[in-house]
């Protein structure tokens, strides 16, 4: 077994160099793999929700529809709209009504499943997908999601501090 004082001394000055080299070039690898995570994420996400946007949606549609038809699966689809929403944006202004979507946003995806996807769509409207999920199902968890929301003090920097909204969801299956 060899002992050694300092490792200056255990490793030969070629390999501390090619040890070194890889190191840099592991670093040089994270970093390109988050920039590249990122990246994705920008074109994948809505901004302001940090939801999956349209494009990416109609692509996981399009995926899951052919493999239900495939193997004879389930597949539920709800879409989702703020109640009176333009109404919000014209009295308090679009930061409040970038807020709310925002808290909704966050509710919907405490409220579903992981493997459902849920993505913005439109200005104020929310799709999500339910594979393997009948309607009778979806429709359960849909109401649990509108009992949701209307339960919810949604904060915003208004005189009173928050308010209440509702929206209305519709389902196919």
């Amino acid at each position: 077994m060899l002992l050694c004082s300092s490792y200056d001394n255990f490793f030969h000055a070629g390999i501390l160099s090619s040890i070194e080299t890889c190191m840099i070039q592991l670093g040089v690898a994270i970093a390109n793999a988050k920039k590249y995570e990122y990246t994705e994420n920008l074109s994948f996400k809505d901004p302001l929700t940090k939801l999956f946007n349209t494009k990416y949606f109609e692509t996981k549609l399009e995926q899951e529809f052919a493999r239900c038809e495939r193997y004879n699966r389930e597949l539920s689809l709800s879409m989702i709209d703020i109640d009176f929403f333009k109404k919000i944006n014209d009295t308090y202004g679009h930061q409040v009504g970038d807020e709310i979507l925002n808290q909704l946003a966050q509710i919907i995806l405490k409220s579903i499943r992981k493997s459902y996807i849920a993505a913005r769509y439109g200005g104020e409207g929310f799709i999500v997908l339910m594979p393997e999920t009948l309607p009778k199902n979806a429709f359960i968890a849909l109401e649990r999601l509108r009992k949701a929301v209307e339960e919810h003090a949604f904060i915003i920097d208004i005189p009173l501090g928050y308010f209440y909204i509702t929206i209305s969801i519709c389902l196919a299956g």
